[in-house]
C-alpha cells in the first residue's frame, strides 16, 4: 500500500464516522474548518493587497493580449472571435464549477433549527462570502498570475501535476516574492488540504440527504432509508456515498485513469448547472402554483425581492439564469463544430442527452408529464405551520 493510498483510506475513515453521528456532530466539524478557511482567506487577501500594491501592480492587467486569458485551441482567423469561442468552451464551465454547491443549502434545511431564522441568514452568508472570498481572491490572483504562466498551463512545467507547488494561491505568492520553502507555503497548501476535507465531508452529506430524498420519493431501494434511531442518519445512504467517494480516490492513483478523471470532472461540471437549471424553472413552477392558489408571495416567511444581478426581480433573474445555462452548456463543446473529438463531445454533452433521454423515458413509463399542471402541484401536504408570516 502506498502513502498516497493509506491517507485516502484514513481520511475516508475518518469522514465515514463522522457522518455516522447525528448531524451536529458534523456540524461542529464544518463551523471549525469554516473558522480556518475565512481567517485563511482574510489573512491572505490582505497579505496579496500589500504585496500587489508593493510589488506587481496592474502589470498583469496592462498586458492587453493576456488580460483575457490565453486562447488554448484555434478555430477561426478572427482573434476577437476566436477568444469569445474560448472562453465559451473552456473558461465560464470551469468557473460555474468552482461555484457548483452553494445550493447546498437547501438541503441542509431538513435538519436546521429555528428554520425561519437560521436559513435566511445562513443565505446572506453565503452571498457575502461568494462577493468577498470568491470574486475578491479571484481578481487579486489575476493580478499576481499571468495567464500565461507555464505553472498554470503545464503542470508546474514539468508534468507534475500533482506538485504542492500547483495551487494558483501558491503561485501567486511565489510570483510576489515568497520564497517557495517558506512556511508560508506550507500553511497555504495545509489550509487547501483542509478544505479539501471539508469539502469531501459535505459530499458525503450531501450525497446521502439526496439519496435519502429519492428513497422517500419512491426512486431507490428503500432499504437505504433506514436510520438510526438516535440522530436519525441515513446509515446505509452515507455508506453507499462514501463508498463511491472512495471508489473514485483510489482510481486516482493510476495514471491510466486520468481521461476518465477528467471526464468525470467535466460531467459533474454540466451536472452542476443541470441542477441550477431545475432549480430555476422550480421557483417558477412555485411562483405560479402560489398564484393559482391566491396565496402571497410576500407573506412568505422568507423572501427576496430581488437578486444581486442587476438587481432584476426573481422571475426575471431566473430567467436569466435559464437561458444562461442552456447557453454555457450549448457552447461548452462548441470547438467540435471545427474539430470534432468524441472525448470532448462526451464530456460536454453526455450528461445534458443523459437527462433529456432519462426524462423522456421516465415520463413515459411512470406516465406522468414532464411538467405537472400547476393546478396539480402540491404545496400544502406536509407544509410547515410556519411558511407564511
Amino acid at each position: 500500500m502506498t502513502s498516497k493510498t493509506g491517507i485516502i483510506l484514513l481520511i475516508w475513515i475518518l469522514l465515514t464516522a463522522a457522518n455516522l453521528f447525528p448531524v451536529n456532530y458534523y456540524g461542529e466539524i464544518e463551523f471549525i474548518v469554516t473558522i480556518i478557511k475565512v481567517a485563511f482567506m482574510i489573512s491572505w487577501i490582505g497579505l496579496s493587497i500589500c504585496l500587489v500594491s508593493l510589488q506587481i501592480g496592474l502589470i498583469n492587467w496592462q498586458n492587453r493580449e493576456l488580460l483575457w486569458g490565453i486562447n488554448t485551441i484555434q478555430v477561426v482567423t478572427n482573434p476577437i472571435l476566436n477568444k469569445v469561442i474560448n472562453i465559451l468552451s473552456s473558461s465560464i464551465v470551469s468557473s460555474c464549477f468552482t461555484f457548483q454547491s452553494i445550493e447546498s443549502v437547501g438541503i441542509c434545511s431538513g435538519e436546521i433549527e429555528d428554520i425561519g431564522r437560521n436559513l435566511p441568514k445562513a443565505i446572506k452568508y453565503i452571498v457575502m462570502r461568494i462577493v468577498l472570498f470568491y470574486l475578491g481572491s479571484l481578481v487579486l490572483l489575476t493580478l499576481m498570475i499571468p495567464s500565461n504562466d507555464s505553472r498554470l498551463i503545464d503542470n508546474n512545467g514539468n508534468g507534475d501535476s500533482g506538485s504542492a507547488m500547483t495551487s494558483p494561491f501558491v503561485i501567486a505568492l511565489i510570483n510576489c516574492g515568497v520564497g517557495g520553502t517558506s512556511i508560508l507555503i506550507n500553511i497555504v497548501n495545509f489550509v487547501i488540504l483542509t478544505s479539501m476535507i471539508s469539502a469531501a465531508n459535505s459530499n458525503i452529506y450531501f450525497g446521502s440527504r439526496c439519496l435519502l430524498s429519492m428513497v422517500e420519493e419512491g426512486y431507490f431501494w428503500p432499504q437505504f432509508a433506514k436510520t438510526t434511531r438516535n440522530g436519525g442518519v441515513p446509515v446505509y445512504a452515507i455508506l453507499l456515498t462514501s463508498a463511491i467517494g472512495l471508489i473514485i480516490s483510489l482510481l486516482s492513483n493510476w495514471k491510466s485513469m486520468d481521461i476518465f478523471l477528467t471526464l468525470l470532472i467535466n460531467l459533474s461540471a454540466t451536472t452542476g448547472l443541470l441542477m441550477w437549471l431545475f432549480i430555476s424553472v422550480s421557483y417558477l413552477r412555485f411562483r405560479a402554483t402560489l398564484e393559482y392558489n391566491g396565496l402571497p408571495y410576500n407573506q412568505l416567511s422568507y423572501t427576496s425581492s430581488s437578486s444581486l444581478l442587476f438587481c432584476l426581480p426573481m422571475r426575471q433573474a431566473s430567467w436569466f439564469s435559464i437561458v444562461s445555462i442552456v447557453v454555457i452548456i450549448l457552447s461548452n463543446g462548441v470547438t467540435n463544430v471545427w474539430q470534432f473529438n468524441w472525448d470532448s463531445f462526451a464530456s460536454c454533452y453526455l450528461t445534458s442527452i443523459v437527462v433529456i433521454i432519462g426524462v423522456v423515458c421516465f415520463s413515459y413509463k411512470w406516465n406522468e408529464p414532464v411538467l405537472k399542471p400547476v393546478a396539480e402541484i402540491d404545496i400544502f401536504t406536509d407544509h410547515s405551520p410556519n411558511a407564511f408570516k
